[in-house]
């Protein structure tokens, strides 16, 4: 019912979606949403099959939807669809059964079904549903993790304050955020046999992540934590199906509540004699992205073979194969990669895609591959590849209608920061670019601040789906040069890179020098600038806007926070504890001239630039409403928009598009000086042209006050 009168709107958007393309030939915010995510690609240990999910926009719903896929990994016959709303496939280690996620009477539930004939064989019943899962090696049971359902009360439950723990309590669940919800809720592991029984829980004493079955089916390797409050160091177990008994092999560490080493992402060695697993520290925060090690299921002793300055690790996976040895899908300067490492610690390049490429997937005999792949001029399509793996074959056209529409030229461009350092960003240029001329320029802060952009066909987005709706595309056909710097802090680019002194220096630094060596390419009219971002790019962008005024005509951020002292009001104690403190360093209490200085809402004063907000209802959007105070306050024009339900990334395409179009109108308005004349819009550009006239008052009266006057 929320989105009744969008869905109205746009009701005529859905029947026309596919006769747009045919109709222009400008991109329209429309065909954005057409594209198809694909993601959980999973080829059989037989080389023969490839299960895919393919997710797809529905205006109509107002939601996305998944879909389960099978397609034969020669290419030589066309795909079928296995079942609307499944996920996650896995297969059995003889390729005779397949695993999913689909939902049963509205929660999650594992499906294992008959490869030949998608006879479902065998199927959980969690009251609440199931979190994760792995299926055994011969595809006769399920291991899965799922958390207990809320019990029924008896009686209605009378209304009760809430004590609040500072040290765990957030924002998010004052909002009623269900994410944050379901994460305070303990997950326990469960076993379903496939002889017809109900499934057994075996391990609820601490809270369970992730498992994997031992190579023999007689062994569990778990990841789990005491409990799943914040500052409960991850640990690995061995639980053994002969003894029912959990044996902790690799024990997280915690000082002052605070994770100083924990274990993940256990792998087991196919003698199923040792288990490969990352190991991570918090002493450098978010420049720490962990080690490889191996530990003897015997001795219980690990033994780390990689470290982070030799080998930074960014989306990393690692499988052991018999023949092939450990293969590690790595990112490595923002190109997602296969490669082979050896006990001692060295890697050796697989493969050497170009482009954007991820959810590998590997046959039992290591000679396939099968993955996504797509980059700035080809939507993402399942790619199949043989050793020794020079290239890759695409086996999909799931995105063949999006060929004819208009994509932008792609370009890495590289400079040196202010410190010498060489920084690299992705620009996209309209088509029919022509060096030498000076287009609009649009600078796109990423947030993370690890988050990578990538050479992708949408380049702010995780298999497919937005990180946020900024149309970067539609905006380079309308003549925009869009810039997304990989600023210092950004992973991929070594633990060095990571590492930097001030948080908001030199990352801040890399973002204006990139736009200056633009500028000095004579590609940039310097007087049509604007700047957006998400995220921590919705506070180191406006951190930039506040000190470099005079370089921006237009903003908009989605999803951040100005203000440092609320920042660290608002948030959870323990991140605060672990990351604001760190950083600033100490509280603001403490040291409230550093929390001032990194604080763009203390340095507005003389602001101009026109600055649009964003937010989710349930994530930053009480923090957002100060940052509106202050423009409102210091005379910079406005608006601010709070999308109902939403939380950190929007979750509906009925917003997602209605966000593509605000970004649009507005930087195309205060940038351009463009209207749409669509008929329905002039309001806004009519509420927009008396909030600059007010905004001006504002700051004719401050400049007043200032002088002296009342």
């Amino acid at each position: 019912m929320r989105h009744t009168r969008r869905l109205a709107r746009f009701a005529g958007i859905a029947l026309a979606w596919t006769a747009c393309v045919a109709q222009t030939s400008h991109l329209s915010p429309e065909d954005l949403l057409r594209l198809k995510g694909l993601g959980d690609v999973a080829l059989s240990p037989d080389g023969r099959n490839i299960a895919y999910t393919l997710r797809e926009a529905s205006l109509p719903d107002d939601r996305y939807k998944s879909s389960l896929w099978l397609v034969a990994a020669d290419g030589r016959s066309p795909a079928r669809k296995v079942m609307d709303d499944g996920s996650a496939p896995q297969w059995s280690s003889d390729s005779q059964r397949l695993a999913c996620i689909r939902p049963h009477q509205g929660r999650p539930q594992v499906a294992v079904l008959r490869a030949d004939t998608q006879e479902v064989v065998l199927e959980s019943a969690a009251p609440a549903g199931v979190v994760s899962f792995q299926l055994s090696p011969g595809g006769a049971s399920v291991a899965y993790g799922a958390r207990e359902a809320d019990p029924e009360p008896a009686r209605p439950r009378q209304r009760t304050g809430a004590v609040i723990d500072k040290r765990t309590f957030d924002l998010y669940k004052l909002l009623g955020n269900e994410i944050f919800l379901d994460l305070a809720r303990p997950v326990h592991l469960y076993l379903l046999p496939g002889n017809g029984r109900t499934a057994q829980r075996l391990i609820d004493s601490f809270h369970v992540e992730a498992v994997a079955w031992s190579p023999d089916g007689k062994s569990l390797a778990v990841t789990g934590r005491e409990s799943p409050e914040p500052g409960n160091p991850a640990s690995i177990h061995i639980y053994s199906l002969e003894t029912g008994k959990a044996t902790r092999i690799l024990e997280g560490v915690a000082q002052n509540r605070i994770p100083t080493r924990e274990y993940t992402q256990p792998v087991w060695s196919p003698d199923g004699q040792e288990l490969a697993a990352i190991v991570r520290t918090t002493e450098d925060r978010w420049a720490n992205s962990g080690a490889i090690g191996i530990c003897s299921i015997g001795s219980k002793h690990f033994q780390p073979i990689t470290n982070e300055e030799r080998l930074e690790l960014y989306t990393a996976r690692l499988c052991w194969r018999e023949r092939m040895g450990m293969i590690l899908e790595n990112t490595v300067r923002s190109r997602t990669n296969l490669f082979r490492l050896a006990r001692d610690g060295s890697v050796q390049a697989l493969t050497r895609f170009e482009g954007n490429s991820s959810s590998f997937s590997m046959a039992a005999s290591g000679d396939e591959i099968a993955l996504v792949h797509d980059d700035g001029q080809h939507a993402p399509e399942i790619h199949v590849a043989r050793a020794p793996f020079g290239g890759s074959q695409a086996i999909t056209a799931v995105n063949g209608g999006l060929a004819p529409l208009t994509a932008p030229q792609s370009e890495w461009v590289h400079w040196k920061g202010a410190d010498g350092v060489e920084v690299e960003g992705l620009l996209l240029k309209p088509a029919g670019y022509t060096a030498g001329r000076r287009y609009p320029l649009l600078v796109m802060i990423h947030g993370g601040p690890g988050f990578a952009v990538k050479d992708a066909f949408e380049p702010y987005s995780v298999f497919g789906q937005w990180v946020w709706p900024y149309p970067f595309r539609i905006f380079a056909d309308r003549g925009y040069l869009v810039f997304l710097p990989n600023y210092r802090g950004t992973g991929s680019y070594g633990k060095a890179f990571r590492l930097f002194r001030d948080m908001a220096g030199e990352p801040a630094e890399d973002i204006v020098t990139g736009v200056e060596s633009l500028g000095r390419r004579g590609d940039v009219d310097a007087k049509r600038v604007g700047i957006l971002g998400q995220s921590h790019g919705a506070w180191l962008g406006p951190y930039v806007l506040a000190h470099h005024k005079e370089m921006f005509r237009a903003a908009s951020f989605a999803e951040g926070a100005l203000d440092a002292f609320s920042q660290y009001g608002m948030m959870a104690g323990w991140l605060n504890l672990q990351t604001h403190e760190f950083y600033n360093p100490g509280t603001p209490y403490e040291n409230p001239e550093r929390y001032i200085a990194i604080s763009p809402i203390f340095a507005m004063k003389g602001l101009e630039t026109p600055t649009l907000l964003e937010a989710g209802q349930r994530s930053l959007a009480m923090l957002q409403l100060e940052s509106l105070t202050a423009l409102w306050r210091e005379g910079v024009p406005h608006e601010m928009v709070i999308y109902p339900g939403e939380g950190h990334n929007l979750a509906s395409p009925v917003l997602q598009l209605e966000s593509v179009e605000r970004n649009l109108d507005w930087f195309d308005y205060w940038m351009l000086g463009k209207k749409d004349p669509d008929a329905r819009k002039q309001a806004q550009y009519e509420r927009w042209e008396a909030m600059a006239q007010e905004m001006k008052e504002v700051r004719d009266a401050n400049a007043k006050t200032a002088a002296g006057g009342r």
